[in-house]
């Protein structure tokens, strides 16, 4: 059996929740990115780093990103007592 202290699930709670923010921020920035590059002229690479797609990141590309980390934060809390 194996036993964890506190500190390392808190960690490892920490550690998940910030993976999976991080995780949507990228597919967010790229399908925003797909979705410009799909109605404009530029390229794939032009449309990463366009402004317009950097810009709507800013504004909107944070909410999922939130979103998923406080369900997941919920998730873990009502199944602390369940293993990793």
């Amino acid at each position: 059996m194996i036993t964890y202290n506190i500190k390392s699930l808190i960690t490892m709670k920490s550690t998940k929740i910030m993976l999976a923010a991080i995780a949507t921020l990228i597919t967010t920035w790229t399908s925003m990115s797909l979705i410009g590059y799909a109605i404009s002229e530029l390229s794939l690479r032009e449309c990463y780093t366009n402004y317009g797609v950097l810009t709507c990141m800013f504004i909107f590309g944070w909410i999922p990103a939130v979103i998923i980390a406080c369900d997941l934060d919920t998730h873990l809390n009502n199944n602390k007592h369940e293993r990793f």
